[in-house]
């Protein structure tokens, strides 16, 4: 499975990553750190999507079984692309990544 730590050792992402995410109107950002670990809220998370989990919480609250909401991290945060502006998947950097391995 391809991790954070690949993308930035392909030179892919380039640390400190500023990831984001319009979340049921409130505005949440979060940063890829050189060691492929996210800092969200304060915390520091070896996950996009224990991070991405941590910042729904903070909107929607957490189910009664679980820490907090599954999230997909890799289609919650979103980056802002440097050529274009907008704001795409971080998913869609590990897709480009996958694409050229095969």
């Amino acid at each position: 499975d391809t991790t954070l730590m690949d993308l930035i050792q392909a030179g892919l992402v380039q640390p400190p990553f500023e990831v984001e995410r319009d979340y049921k109107g409130i505005h949440l950002t979060a940063v890829i750190r050189q060691d492929g670990r996210i800092d969200w809220g304060g915390q520091v998370f070896d996950s996009l999507s224990t991070a991405g989990g941590m910042a729904r919480k903070s909107v929607i609250g957490s189910p009664d079984d679980r820490p907090c909401p599954p999230t997909n991290g890799w289609q919650f945060w979103r980056y802002r692309d440097a050529d274009s502006g907008d704001l795409c998947k971080i998913d869609s950097i590990r897709r480009r990544y996958v694409a050229t391995r095969r």
